[in-house]
């Protein structure tokens, strides 16, 4: 199930944190998908996982926010950046014979 209302803001303010900016809306669209209503829930969130703005009309709307550059210094996404290892990185590009398209392994039978 998707996280909705308070849910759906502690979710992505955690998600900021790790992305170091969150900026949603497109991906929650609006309107009818297969049996669930999507409501928009535009939001702007800062590295802090602050929502810095936010809109929950259902329909056509934007979301505008003054940015903070500063806060990216210390944002656990740009951390994790320098510190990747992509020679690890390999056996995660190997095929494995199960794969799914996003729509069968979010809705399909299990």
């Amino acid at each position: 199930m998707q996280p909705q209302g308070e849910g759906l803001a502690n979710a992505l303010a955690a998600d900021a944190g790790a992305r170091q900016w969150a900026v949603s809306g497109v991906q929650h669209g609006v309107g009818v998908d297969d049996d669930e209503i999507r409501t928009g829930n535009a939001m702007i969130i800062d590295p802090d996982g602050r929502i810095l703005s936010e809109t929950w009309k259902a329909g056509d709307d934007m979301v505008i926010a003054d940015l903070d550059a500063s806060l990216l210094d210390l944002c656990t996404g740009r951390r994790w950046i320098q510190a990747r290892r992509p020679e690890l990185y390999g056996l995660l590009t190997v095929p494995t014979g199960i794969e799914q398209d996003a729509r069968t392994a979010r809705f399909g039978k299990k």
